[in-house]
């Protein structure tokens, strides 16, 4: 007769892998039903008929009445420039720095791919500023300067 004797090694290795399961069991058996799981927020879809080409920036500020409203970083504006004339208040800053835009312009809002720009634009909207729509700098072919934007003027 062959006699197997169980190392503690053995126990506690078996203890492990059964003890997380039976762990477990007991957790979901007391533990009151789960809320439904609530969908992440998610960005409202950007309106592509407000969307202005790259192509038809220069038309658009040519009239006289647009300024562009950039909602980019320093550091993008640094980088990649700016538009001409462009007001700068990043997108995070907008709401508090609403104040500081000219109220007797159309704004077009602009950013690198138009995303932010298209929030800015809903924001500017609800706030009853006149618009002219939002666009991305990245395929902007205009003039552009480089140094820091000029901040809003009240």
């Amino acid at each position: 007769m062959i006699r197997h004797t169980l190392t503690p090694a053995f126990l506690f290795a078996a203890a492990t892998v059964a003890a997380p399961a039976s762990l477990a069991a007991q957790t979901a058996a007391q533990a009151p039903p789960a809320a439904p799981a609530t969908a992440p927020a998610t960005q409202p879809p950007m309106d592509e008929s407000k969307r202005v080409q790259a192509a038809d920036i220069d038309a658009l500020l040519a009239k006289g009445d647009v300024v562009v409203l950039d909602v980019r970083e320093d550091s993008e504006l640094a980088e990649t420039g700016t538009v001409k004339g462009a007001i700068h208040i990043p997108l995070g800053q907008l709401e508090s720095r609403l104040g500081e835009l000219p109220k007797d312009k159309v704004i077009l809002t602009a950013c690198r791919g138009g995303g932010r720009a298209s929030r800015a634009l809903t924001l500017l909207e609800s706030k009853g500023f006149k618009t002219a729509g939002f666009c991305g700098l990245r395929d902007y072919t205009g003039s552009r300067v480089f140094p820091k934007a000029p901040t809003a003027k009240s």
